[in-house]
């Protein structure tokens, strides 16, 4: 179903909204539309954009652009097109931040809970990890950082940025680390759904990236994914999706994880220097991925305190520590073979995101062996 189509049916979804006239503003070239057009139409769903974006605001960037041409109306048509989206808006370019921050700014202290007057140290440090947790009790984990160049982002990229992220970023990763690489171009169509399956790809389609201009005709050129193992692998780096590059790595061992982490992160931003904010941290397409652009999860088992504790109250526990906690299976559930424990805080350091992870699994156990 097309994204006209889509928001049909979210439209037909919606009490006693025009639809037609909604459907109708939709479909209209995005810069004539006017403020109350534009809030009639996120007020179907309840964005962040819809919540943040005031005429005040509206009236005073209307009309302005970063160097790169990006516009109010480019960083905000995907969340008209789809009024159901979360947060609402992409950025096009670094300077989008800065050049439209009365929007930016509200909507990250929202969503990430936090007050962006923070200075941030970049590299990330060596830690050292003293885990007391039964290594039996956890079954995998896995660590995600993403990053952009100072170029332009993939909302604004031509052809021949692609190209030339792709061959720097793996020149580096060749260079340094070895590794196999696997172009999207050049993979067969169920291949690439294959391991898009496995955790291990990214989708050519996704309407919402596709409004937002971050996917184009030309996606699957010069992007590809890097992989240490094909068969089994515990690292692996996209190039050229939503944002130029995305990290993962996966393993039981969570100190050696985060010193490959640290490795490779370090390494690349070392030689290619990531896009930054002294208030925002690491500058990703999408607001709700700033900050250092990192998340990690890791599903563990402690049976004895998932049946004398109720779901909330370790939410709770995991909440001081920057964490958040969820069944494997359902949220409600009482009783459960697996949580699933990940940092919740995207403006806390990768370092410190790590340690205090440890922390609460080192309580977590302590509290098991306690019962």
């Amino acid at each position: 179903m097309d994204s006209i189509g889509k928001n049909e049916q979210i439209l037909e979804a919606s009490n006693g909204q025009n639809n037609e006239v909604l459907i109708s503003n939709i479909n209209k070239k995005m810069e004539e539309l006017n403020y109350e057009e534009i809030k009639k139409t996120l007020s179907i769903w309840n964005s962040l954009l819809s919540k943040y974006l005031t005429q005040e605001i509206f009236e005073e960037y209307k009309d302005k652009k970063t160097q790169l041409w990006t516009t109010l109306f480019d960083i905000i048509k995907s969340c008209i097109k789809h009024p159901n989206s979360k947060v609402g808006i992409y950025a096009w370019d670094a300077e989008s931040y800065n050049t439209f921050q009365k929007i930016f700014t509200p909507i990250i202290e929202d969503f990430h809970w936090v007050d962006t007057d923070t200075i941030y140290d970049w590299k990330l440090e060596p830690i050292t990890l003293n885990l007391r947790i039964d290594p039996k009790s956890y079954i995998d984990m896995r660590m995600r950082m993403w990053a952009n160049l100072k170029w332009r982002f993939p909302s604004t990229q031509t052809l021949e940025d692609r190209k030339n992220i792709e061959k720097e970023v793996s020149q580096i990763l060749e260079n340094n680390f070895g590794w196999k690489y696997f172009s999207a171009k050049e993979t067969a169509p169920e291949k690439w759904k294959e391991r898009g399956e496995k955790g291990r790809g990214f989708p050519l389609e996704d309407a919402y990236l596709k409004d937002a201009g971050v996917i184009t005709d030309f996606r699957p050129e010069w992007s590809g994914i890097w992989m240490d193992n094909p068969e089994n692998p515990s690292t692996i780096i996209i190039i050229n999706e939503e944002d130029h590059i995305r990290f993962t790595w996966f393993g039981r061992d969570m100190q050696k994880i985060y010193n490959n982490v640290a490795n490779i992160y370090n390494k690349l931003d070392e030689e290619l220097e990531f896009a930054k904010h002294k208030k925002y941290g690491n500058l990703g397409s999408c607001p709700s991925n700033i900050g250092h652009m990192f998340k990690s999860w890791l599903r563990i088992s402690f049976p004895k305190i998932q049946q004398q504790y109720p779901l909330e109250e370790l939410k709770k526990i995991a909440k001081e520590y920057g964490c958040e906690i969820r069944g494997k299976w359902w949220e409600s559930s009482k009783s459960f073979d697996v949580i699933e424990v990940s940092n919740s805080k995207r403006f806390m350091s990768p370092q410190d995101a790590v340690i205090k992870r440890s922390e609460l699994l080192n309580r977590l156990t302590d509290m098991e062996k306690s019962i």
